[in-house]
């Protein structure tokens, strides 16, 4: 990727690290749509993570980056607003068989405000996936379904059977 910097016709190519600062600084918003995606095209993970970052994308970069192979860049795009309301199962799927459980543990935080998906469905895949950590934190969230957290409650795990019990206590 090249990026160029023009200031009344003086011109410079800017570097790996002054591209990824340059990016940072971008403010989100449809004005820079086209951009924030090219840069989300970048083979450079750290570029196409702070795009992650941004709130507000256009649905395309949004779908680009949640197919995204890279823990880092999925980690911050499942947390990004403006994904939450195109996230699909097909995308939670792809997050749980890369299994980076930093990402999971986002996606289990704001399962909630996902508004494509099948919340109950997406919980089942989680408990099969049997880490203990990430059942704590399906434990521990409020927005478990009860089913599930009734399940969870009988875990042979002390932690994660007090935290669901304690959860479907303060419901």
């Amino acid at each position: 990727m090249e990026v160029k910097l023009i200031v009344n016709n003086v011109e410079v190519n800017l570097g790996v690290n002054s591209v990824c600062d340059l990016v940072y600084s971008l403010p989100d918003g449809e004005e820079y749509y086209d951009m924030l995606h090219q840069f989300a095209l970048s083979n450079i993970s750290s570029i196409r993570e702070k795009i992650a970052d941004k709130n507000c994308l256009a649905k395309e970069t949004v779908e680009l980056l949640l197919k995204d192979k890279s823990s880092s860049v999925l980690s911050s795009i499942v947390r990004s607003d403006c994904a939450k309301e195109y996230i699909t199962d097909a995308d939670i799927d792809h997050i749980l068989e890369l299994g980076d459980e930093n990402t999971i543990d986002n996606l289990i935080n704001y399962l909630d405000d996902y508004e494509n998906i099948n919340q109950m469905e997406t919980v089942k895949k989680v408990m099969k996936l049997n880490n203990t950590y990430l059942l704590l934190q399906l434990a521990e969230n409020w927005n478990t379904p009860k089913q599930a957290l009734k399940s969870l409650s009988e875990h042979y795990d002390p932690d994660v059977a007090k935290a669901a019990k304690k959860t479907l206590d303060d419901c």
